[in-house]
């Protein structure tokens, strides 16, 4: 990509570059199996008197573990814990010392509406470096622009199927997908800092930088001195030309066009639905089916905290059943009550959930409920 109006357009983004690279090791569970050592050189005493003859029973062999299945797992369930990160933070439970551990989400979250972050945060997997396992890509996308888009968070996978975070974009550093299944990434330390590298991911899934250029003052203690391109080559960093007059060359390798690839996390494959409506415990179970899921069920601090997050946005007065928690403390208040189902409103007191236990049919029992009634739908990954 040459001396383009469209490159020019990228460097007045004005972002700032730092990429995060990790190395994870490879780690493998080994089974072991018991085993009896036998002596076969050992004779056996002969007794004078003939034993009735037995059977020997077999051996007794070891079970497996049943943790571990031969089915298959898609790479939405390997990347599964990471999508519900990203559908947590998009559902507005972010504090300021969680964009420590994802710096561009953990920024958009705390700067957004829950609206704008449900359609415009998504995810792309696409295998880009050949090794037959997708990255996965998390993608602020505001606008259908084809370069409208920023990967906040680049992960790929360890031959042990462990998900660790390659890089990261943010407010003030584009990362973008390439043509060629590289990267760009444009950003900024100042008016006069500009930064610009490529980079790929290689087979062993490690960064591999191939340019990284940067703009300076010619002379760095004269900033009345011409504004210049520089690129480092082995460390060293030379001087390319003055802004107004040089562009980097960076290849022809184009932004690559996300649009047909990206996924909304709303539309994300485990996702939660609240529907409002007049129903028993026994037709909310069957039209949660129906929908292809499931009465959404409370499993951990973080689950509590997104589905009151769902409940308090679609309405903040309904009661709405859910499955039976399996988990107590954070995020999560038993209520009491008494009958065999469960239903969950907001609490008013810090925006936890409210878990009630009731009947089957809570408008028998009042009636002013109707038109606040519902249940939670939760799918799952496939």
């Amino acid at each position: 990509m040459k001396n383009t109006k469209k490159f020019a357009a990228l460097l007045a983004l004005i972002l700032a570059f730092t990429m995060l690279s990790a190395a994870c090791g490879n780690s493998s569970d080994t089974r072991k199996t018991k085993s009896r050592d036998r002596d076969d050189d050992e004779e056996e005493e002969v007794e004078e008197t003939e034993e009735p003859e037995t059977t020997e029973e077999p051996e007794p062999t070891e079970t497996e573990d049943p943790a571990v299945t031969d089915e298959p797992v898609s790479e939405l369930q390997m990347y599964g814990y990471i999508l519900d990160d990203v559908l947590y933070y998009t559902s507005g439970n972010v504090l300021e010392d969680d964009i420590f551990d994802l710096t561009g989400l953990g920024e958009l979250a705390l700067y957004n509406g829950f609206d704008d972050l449900q359609k415009y945060v998504g995810y792309v997997l696409k295998d880009v470096n050949g090794d037959g396992i997708s990255e996965l890509m998390i993608v602020y996308k505001p606008t259908d622009e084809p370069d409208g888009y920023n990967i906040v968070a680049l992960y790929t996978m360890t031959e042990d199927q462990y998900p660790w975070l390659a890089a990261e974009g943010w407010t003030r550093n584009n990362v973008y997908l390439l043509d060629d299944n590289t990267f760009m990434s444009i950003g900024s330390g100042g008016a006069a800092y500009t930064y610009i590298s490529l980079f790929r991911l290689d087979e062993d899934n490690n960064i591999e930088y191939t340019d990284n250029f940067y703009t300076d003052y010619e002379d760095p203690d004269d900033y009345t001195s011409a504004l210049c391109w520089f690129v480092i080559i082995d460390g060293e960093a030379y001087n390319l030309g003055r802004t107004d007059k040089y562009t980097p060359d960076i290849g022809s390798s184009g932004i690559h066009d996300i649009s047909g690839e990206f996924v909304p996390i709303c539309e994300n494959e485990h996702y939660y639905q609240v529907v409002i409506g007049d129903f028993t415990y026994e037709e909310a179970v069957a039209k949660c089916e129906e929908m292809g899921g499931h009465l959404a069920t409370i499993d951990s601090e973080r689950e509590a905290y997104t589905i009151a997050s769902f409940l308090g946005y679609n309405t903040e007065f309904a009661q709405v059943f859910v499955g039976e928690p399996t988990i107590t403390g954070g995020g999560f208040k038993d209520n009491g009550g008494s009958g065999d189902c469960f239903m969950a409103s907001i609490s008013g007191e810090d925006g936890s959930l409210l878990v009630t236990r009731t009947s089957s049919d809570p408008l028998a029992d009042n009636p002013s409920a109707s038109g606040f009634i519902g249940f939670i739908c939760e799918t799952e990954y496939k």
